[in-house]
């Protein structure tokens, strides 16, 4: 997958080219700029993509905040931390910025749809405002599930399969309980997205559900999702019982691959 961020700018002003005027001459930067940055340009439905919006004005505008951007039902969106603000410097003019991420998450293959920014606030009414022109909307190309094994579709940057037991299974005697817990991390996927793994009894040997849960983060990085699962096991009679191993298919989305994260990260 292609890894370099695209940067597009909402307006006509191209690669922060400064405005000619008519006479050939190099003409004052324009007073605003409105920047849209996806990272990566191209993902696959339900992976996650950076937004970052950016608003530079300069420092006699009014002040003003992006709206954020809304995708209805094409995509999730989840707000990444707070609004940066800084100073930049283009073409000698200095600017102050006001940045947000986002993290997006389509739901369909195809082109997803990022409109032109709204402005709110006072620099909504300001002249120079107005006089910035609108580009046409710009879009997030989203790839469909390859053919792959493995169910449910999990892309994500990283998966770990741990568990742990509450006494050493091994020196468990018969009819005494003991607790299997289970959790998947994942990077790059929200935690109720990764599915809830699934423990069967046999011959001599009793399960039983306990209890789950899961939790997700939206950090800087990206997302980050976790799941446990708990499992009282109960061996009926003396006798050694093996355990079926466990893994979990998943797609790399740095790597644009396959892989299986299997139980403890072996």
């Amino acid at each position: 997958m292609v890894r370099a961020a695209l940067i597009v700018l909402l307006h006509a002003v191209l690669a922060w080219a400064p405005t000619v005027d008519a006479q050939g001459g190099r003409a004052a930067p324009a007073p605003l700029y409105i920047e849209a940055e996806f990272d990566p340009p191209q993902t696959y439905v339900g992976a996650e993509a950076r937004l970052r919006l950016r608003l530079l004005r300069a420092p006699n505008l009014p002040h003003g905040v992006l709206r954020p951007p809304h995708f209805g039902d094409d995509a999730e969106l989840s707000l990444i931390g707070r609004v940066r603000a800084y100073e930049e410097t283009r073409f000698g003019a200095t600017y102050e910025v006001r940045e947000q991420s986002y993290l997006v998450v389509p739901r369909r293959a195809g082109r997803l749809t990022l409109q032109s920014p709204e402005v709110l606030g006072p620099l909504s009414k300001a002249k120079a405002f107005a006089r910035v022109p609108r580009a046409a909307p710009r879009a997030l190309e989203v790839r469909p599930p390859p053919n792959a094994p493995g169910e449910p579709w999990l892309p994500a940057r990283r998966v770990t399969l741990e568990e742990s037991w509450s006494h050493d299974p091994a020196a468990l005697a018969a009819g005494q309980p003991v607790v299997r817990t289970l959790v998947v991390r994942a990077d790059g996927i929200s935690g109720n997205r990764l599915p809830s793994l699934r423990m069967t009894g046999q011959a001599n040997l009793s399960v039983h559900d306990d209890r789950g849960w899961f939790s997700s983060e939206y950090l800087d990085p990206g997302m980050a999702g976790q799941r446990a699962l708990r499992f009282i096991l109960i061996a009926q009679d003396e006798g050694e019982i093996e355990l079926p191993a466990l893994s979990l298919a998943w797609w790399d989305t740095g790597a644009d691959l396959p892989a299986v994260a299997p139980r403890g990260g072996e």
